[in-house]
Parts: structure tokens; C-alpha cells; sequence
């Protein structure tokens, strides 16, 4: 497998989705973290940290250091006021893969995470129209 660091989007996209839909009875999975998605530092401190678990991904997959040889280590949180939940879930699920080497799948950010993007899929699932539509058992 090979890992890489997720564009700054990447981030972006999930940290502002978080922080905006209506939806989300999950983010107590971030309170208990520290995070407050309701202040602006505290996404910022929250994008931050997903880029830096991702760049410890990426230098335990490849050597101590190698995040900075791949990109300069200057992420910047912008909110991105163009995502929709499927963006969100798509660039959470590329942000986990990224982050699977050594032991992040062990940190309690990528385990909030892991939970959030089960959460965000489940909304997805749970506004289909195929789902309102389905037999219950």
C-alpha cells in the first residue's frame, strides 16, 4: 500500500461540512476531543490536526520525515462553502485511507472520525428515496 498527504481540500471539505450540517448529532464524537465546531479556531485546530495525523501516516509508511519531502508542511483551513454530504463522505473515506499506516488507526482522532464518516453514510442512506420506500423486516 501507499500512502500519501490528501490535498488541503481535502480537508476543508470535511472540517466544513462538519462544522455546517444540521444533521449532525455526531460531532459529539469531536466535543469529547476538545473540539467546539461551533468557533473558528477550533475547526482550524481540527484540520490542522487531521493534516498532521495524515503526514504521520504517510512518514510511517515511508520514513521519519517524509510528509515534508512530499509537500511543503504549510496546510491552511479555508472553509469550503461547496460541499454536500457525498463530497464530505468521499473525502473523509480518501483522508482515513491515508491515514491507515503504523498506529493512527490506534488515535482517538481517527476513531472519531472513523465513527463520523458511519454517521455521515447512514444520512446519506436515510434520505434516499429508495430508502423511505423499502419493506421493513
Amino acid at each position: 500500500m501507499s500512502a500519501f498527504i490528501v490535498k488541503d481540500s481535502t480537508i476543508n471539505k470535511v472540517v466544513t461540512f462538519i462544522s455546517i450540517d444540521r444533521d449532525n448529532w455526531y460531532k459529539h464524537y469531536l466535543t469529547e476531543l476538545g473540539y467546539d465546531m461551533d468557533k473558528h479556531f477550533s475547526k482550524e485546530k481540527l484540520a490542522k490536526d487531521m493534516f498532521f495525523l495524515n503526514c504521520e501516516s504517510v512518514d510511517a509508511r515511508y520514513k521519519e520525515g517524509a510528509a515534508e519531502e512530499f509537500r511543503k508542511l504549510d496546510f491552511r483551513y479555508l472553509v469550503d462553502i461547496n460541499v454536500n454530504p457525498i463530497t464530505a463522505l468521499k473525502n473523509l473515506s480518501c483522508w482515513l485511507y491515508q491515514c491507515t499506516e503504523g498506529d493512527i488507526d490506534k488515535n482517538p482522532l481517527y476513531l472519531a472520525m472513523q465513527k463520523i464518516e458511519g454517521c455521515i453514510a447512514k444520512n446519506i442512506v436515510r434520505n434516499l428515496r429508495e430508502y423511505d420506500m423499502a419493506e421493513r423486516g
